[in-house]
């Protein structure tokens, strides 16, 4: 296994990206039919951790097109306009 953020559960981020800015970002993907209590406990946790590793490191669950209503669970698109802005 590789780097997970603990909770309740454990997100395992899928991509690890370091921005020439030095943000970190921690990208989970799911695809559409995957937005479910876990991924909502998941996303939870993870912007949680975001939130207390610092404002250089943030965390995304990326959703091919749905765009759920729960905080760190973005679209694909809103994801790319996010990452296009930093």
């Amino acid at each position: 296994m590789g780097f997970q953020i603990n909770g309740p559960i454990h997100a395992y981020p899928d991509i690890i990206v370091m921005l020439h800015s030095g943000k970190v970002l921690m990208v989970e993907t799911k695809g559409d039919h995957l937005d479910n209590d876990e991924s909502k406990e998941k996303a939870k946790i993870g912007d949680q951790w975001a939130k207390l590793a610092g404002k250089q490191y943030k965390y995304y669950m990326v959703f091919e097109t749905k765009q759920p209503d729960y905080p760190g669970a973005y679209s694909m698109e809103r994801f790319m306009e996010i990452v296009k802005g930093m």
